[in-house]
Formats: C-alpha cells, sequence, structure tokens
C-alpha cells in the first residue's frame, strides 16, 4: 500500500512539473494547478548563477483621463487582472525593458525641458502604449476616457551589502488622446 501511495505521488509530480515546464499546451486550469504546485518550490529562475544582481526593476504604469480628471495610475497588466507571475507580466516586461533602453538611448533635455519628441517617434513606445490601451479596452470595457498616458516607474535596488531603502523614479510621458489611438 505504501509502495502505492508513493508511486502516485512520484507520477503526479511529475506531471505537474511537466505540465508546469511545457505549459503552451495546458489548458489554463491545469497550468494554474500546477503553478500552484510548482512555483513556491521547483521554480527555477537561475539567480544562483547569475553574478550580478539587477540593478532595478521596471514597471509600466497607465492613467486614464475621465470625467474631467486623471485617475490614478495603475500597474498596467495588475489593472487587468494578472498576477506578477503570468506570461502577461513577461509580455509587459519585454515592453518595458525595450522603451527603457530606447529612453537611454534617446531621452534628451534641450534648454532644461525634457523632449519625448524621439522617444514617442519610436516603436517601443508606440508598442508599449498600444499594450496599455488594450489592456484598458479589453478588460474595462464600459469604461469611457478621453486621454490615456503612460509612464514607467523604477525601482532602484540598494548596492549588495548594504541596507538601504529601494529608490523609486518614474518617467511619466505626455498623454495621448483617445482620438489619436483609433486613427
Amino acid at each position: 500500500m505504501l509502495i502505492c501511495v508513493g508511486l502516485v505521488l512520484v507520477v503526479v509530480h511529475f506531471f505537474l512539473t511537466s505540465v508546469y515546464n511545457l505549459r503552451y499546451w495546458a489548458p489554463p486550469a491545469l497550468r494554474a494547478v500546477a503553478d500552484l504546485y510548482s512555483f513556491p518550490a521547483f521554480h527555477q529562475d537561475m539567480k544562483l548563477f547569475a553574478p550580478d544582481v539587477a540593478m532595478y526593476s521596471v514597471h509600466l504604469e497607465s492613467r486614464v483621463y475621465r470625467d474631467g480628471q486623471w485617475q490614478p495610475w495603475m500597474d498596467v497588466t495588475e489593472k487587468a487582472g494578472f498576477d506578477l507571475r503570468s506570461r502577461m507580466e513577461r509580455v509587459e516586461q519585454n515592453f518595458n525593458h525595450a522603451l527603457s533602453w530606447d529612453v537611454t538611448q534617446n531621452l534628451y533635455s534641450k534648454d532644461g525641458v525634457t523632449q519625448f519628441d524621439r522617444l514617442i517617434n519610436g516603436a517601443a513606445y508606440r508598442n508599449a502604449l498600444y499594450y496599455a490601451w488594450r489592456m484598458q479596452t479589453r478588460f474595462s470595457p464600459d469604461e469611457t476616457y478621453d486621454s490615456i498616458q503612460i509612464r514607467l516607474h523604477y525601482a532602484f535596488n540598494p548596492p549588495a551589502g548594504q541596507k538601504a531603502e529601494v529608490n523609486h523614479s518614474q518617467l511619466a510621458f505626455p498623454p495621448y488622446s483617445k482620438q489619436q489611438m483609433t486613427r
């Protein structure tokens, strides 16, 4: 009897681990069960082999202009109801990294005023803005708004070995009207 129970546990373990690792063919309900089982103990994000700790993390936030006022900033993927471990969060992170790289290459100041012209004409900004707009229209279809604005929210990690607080910084892009999005 003990051998049968052990064998069943081994088979269930390997099945759920396989679903977790080969998740594209599994239905969402089964993936959710596999995530609950695998993520806390068996998830491998390879930080053991990374010599450098990330200097910062970045999130894409958006807000909409509705009823004569700007709504509060919210993380785009979280606002749509996705978890930080979801595939949509990884999609958002790809947009974040591309836009962050574009910021380092194309953000400049002229006469003390930050210039966004090179950024807003780039593909990274357009992709991030479109992602935020689609998440807004897809998951809040009844919500009417006039404009949307995105920003990158950076959380800078303290250097290794130092007990310091995480510093936060935001880079807000110019607002974009709904009429511009539908053209």
